[in-house]
Formats: structure tokens, C-alpha cells, sequence
């Protein structure tokens, strides 16, 4: 024990970069009698060569983390394969050589300079890039079709108060945004959907968010939310939670399709009579083929964050696999999460908490549901078969 131990000290006592063998090293004295971190030194000093020794060995596993990370996110962009959320520990340098990487790659392989996926993003906070791969229609479209929704009854209650105020109430999809504040400064981020209010002097002023994701992703969700609230000082954030269980899988074997477009028919109307016949409003799994192309829905919420609050305001749609009940009218937003300061107090009218259509938006989702299986279901077959599904 004690030879191999000397053999350690005497690797690190040559090798060390600590600040004083650095500085001793530059004035020519040997590196092996000043090195503070030399075994034939004080027993602090010893300490101080273990403590380098631990330096030197985190330093590099660190710096080769980084790199298998970098290398494996940059892979997953070029690939983008569906459905994927993967966050990766990256320090800030590392991540912008992996913007220029992925720029460099989008110009040579002729994609477009904003395609909405896949998706690259930074939490400076955590030192954290996140790629967020190509989406099914579930994902999709309870991000748009929320918007819609809330916008038009924003603006219905508007009508009956403020009527020039409509036009001021505007929703936008993806659109890349850098933190401006504090310690998110650096932050890079994609939102799922955003509501803005255009003001008349400081143009289209972001004022709220949605992000959607996969039970497994909340954690990841409420990182956004916080880099959301503290980096762009926004009032409120959106989480819309989705749970599938269990997660989807690829079948093992190929199938013989002859006709897709048939198949998918079939299997919509088998699926779609499949619910109606069920009791209780239980949301099983979609099944075709022996194989299950959605697992069971088995829980949706909406999560409200605030600014000025420490919990969400949360609203279940569907738990257990079943439907809530009751389902709310509302989600926790008001009418002046909408609306600037300036442009709240112009306004003049009263607040009002905005009235959200959840059965509908169930609806919404039970549907997008449906879609992704299917989308699972017709990928699945043109990689197996080629081309469009025919054989």
C-alpha cells in the first residue's frame, strides 16, 4: 500500500498545475522538492496533494462528460428521432460550440435556418442544454389548440368591456427567446406557445407561456417555468402535464400492410367505436394489430405558476385514467395576466378570471391521442415496409 501510494504522489507531485508549483516551476527550482503537494512534505501539505489529486481527477472527468455529451446532443439534432426530451450537462462554452456545430450542419445539409424541430435549448442556472426532438400530434396539438382557446375568450370578455382591446391580445407558436435578466441572462428558450400584448409604444410585449410535456419531463417543465419567470420577468406560466402508461414501444416484428391508408381507417373506426362503448369515461390504451400504439391516458393537468406565488394553481382533466370531475371553469389565469401594467391601468375595466372551456379541451386531447397513435402506427409501417406503406 504505502510503495503505491508514493508511486500516486510522485505521478501528481511532477504533474501538478496547482497556482504555487505553478509559480515555483516558472522561477526553475525542481517541481519534485518545492511542490507544495510532495509527499515528503508537512502532513497538511500531504492533505493538499490528496485534495489535488481529487481536483485533477474530477477536472477530467468532468471535461469528458462534457465532450460525451456534446457529441451525443449534437447527434441527436442531426437525427432527430420523435418524441424525445433529453437534457444534457453542459458548461456555456460547450454549449455555444454546439450552436455553431448545429448552424453549420443546418447550412450543409440545406435545412432551414428555424425549423420547429428539433429544438435547442440553454439553462445557464444549471448549466443545462435541452434537445427537444420532432413531437407527435398529442403534444401539438395541446399546445395551439389551448392557445386558440384562450385567446378566443380573452377576447370574448373583452368585447363586452373593452372592445378596442382585442386586437392587443395575440398568440404566437415557437419562437426562440434569450434570457434578459439576472442570473438567466444567458438562457435560450423555446416555448411551446406564448400570448402577447402589442403595445402601442413598446410593440409585441411577451406576457405568457405554455409549456407541454410528459409526466417523466416535469421536473425538466419546471426548470423552464423558472427560467421563464425569472429570466423574461413574465407574470405567469402554463405547464400542460400529459401521462401515458406505459410509455410507447416498437413492435419487435414487421407487419404485412398492403394498404395503409385502409389500415389507418380501420384502425380509427375500431379504436373510436372501442371508447364509445366503454363505461365510466376510462381512457385505455389504443390497440391494433395485437400491439399498443397509446398506452392508457392516464393522467392531464393544467398547472398555473405565478410570479408572486410559491405553488401552481392546479386543474385536473383527467386522473386515473378516468375523467375529473367536476371539471372547473376556470385554470387560475385573469384577464390582466394579458395585459401590460401601463396597458392594464389604460384599459380601465374590471378583472375578471378568464373562463376555460375543460370539456372541450379534454376533447382536444382524447383526440390528439388518437392521432399519435396512428402516427406511431403509419412511421412504424413505412420503416418497415418502405415507401408510402404499399407493398
Amino acid at each position: 500500500m504505502r510503495s503505491s501510494q508514493t508511486y500516486l504522489t510522485r505521478e501528481i507531485g511532477n504533474s501538478c498545475t496547482s497556482p504555487q508549483h505553478l509559480a515555483r516551476r516558472s522561477g526553475g527550482e525542481s517541481p519534485w522538492l518545492v511542490c507544495p503537494n510532495s509527499l515528503f512534505q508537512t502532513p497538511h501539505r500531504m492533505r493538499c496533494q490528496i485534495m489535488c489529486a481529487q481536483i485533477h481527477t474530477t477536472s477530467s472527468w468532468e471535461d469528458n462528460n462534457s465532450s460525451w455529451n456534446y457529441a451525443k446532443a449534437l447527434d441527436l439534432l442531426k437525427k432527430n428521432p420523435p418524441e424525445q426530451r433529453i437534457d444534457f450537462q453542459l458548461p456555456y462554452s460547450r454549449y455555444m460550440k454546439l450552436v455553431e456545430s448545429w448552424s453549420r450542419f443546418k447550412v450543409e445539409a440545406n435545412i432551414l435556418e428555424d425549423p420547429k424541430y428539433p429544438r435547442l435549448s440553454y439553462n445557464p442556472v444549471e448549466q443545462i442544454a435541452t434537445v427537444v426532438t420532432i413531437q407527435r400530434a398529442l403534444h401539438e396539438m395541446a399546445a395551439v389548440e389551448f392557445g386558440f382557446l384562450i385567446t378566443l375568450l380573452v377576447r370574448e370578455y373583452l368585447g363586452n368591456h373593452k372592445p378596442d382591446e382585442k386586437r392587443r391580445i395575440l398568440t404566437s407558436g415557437s419562437t426562440t427567446r434569450t434570457g434578459t435578466h439576472g442570473k438567466y441572462a444567458k438562457s435560450s428558450n423555446e416555448p411551446d406557445g406564448s400570448f402577447m400584448y402589442a403595445d402601442k409604444d413598446h410593440g409585441r410585449v411577451l406576457q405568457l407561456v405554455t409549456e407541454v410535456g410528459f409526466s417523466e419531463h416535469y421536473a425538466a417543465l419546471l426548470r423552464d417555468k423558472d427560467m421563464w419567470i425569472q429570466g423574461h420577468d413574465l407574470k405567469a406560466v402554463v405547464l400542460i402535464c400529459v401521462k401515458e402508461s406505459p410509455r410507447f414501444e416498437k413492435p419487435k416484428a414487421a407487419y404485412e400492410i398492403k394498404n395503409l391508408d385502409v389500415e389507418l381507417a380501420t384502425m380509427r373506426e375500431s379504436n373510436t367505436v372501442m371508447q364509445r362503448n366503454m363505461e365510466g369515461e376510462i381512457y385505455g390504451p389504443i390497440e391494433y394489430h395485437g400491439h399498443r400504439w397509446f398506452g392508457k391516458f392516464s393522467d392531464a393537468f393544467l398547472e398555473v405558476w405565478r410570479a408572486d406565488r410559491k405553488d401552481p394553481i392546479r386543474t385536473w382533466l383527467i386522473k386515473d385514467g378516468r375523467l375529473y370531475d367536476p371539471l372547473p371553469m376556470t385554470i387560475g389565469l385573469k384577464i390582466s395576466d394579458f395585459f401590460t401594467e401601463d396597458g392594464w391601468a389604460a384599459a380601465n375595466i374590471p378583472d375578471s378570471d378568464v373562463r376555460f372551456v375543460t370539456g372541450e379541451y379534454v376533447h382536444i386531447l382524447l383526440e390528439g391521442r388518437l392521432a399519435t397513435a396512428e402516427e406511431r402506427f403509419a412511421e412504424f409501417c413505412k420503416s418497415t415496409v418502405g415507401g408510402d406503406g404499399q407493398e
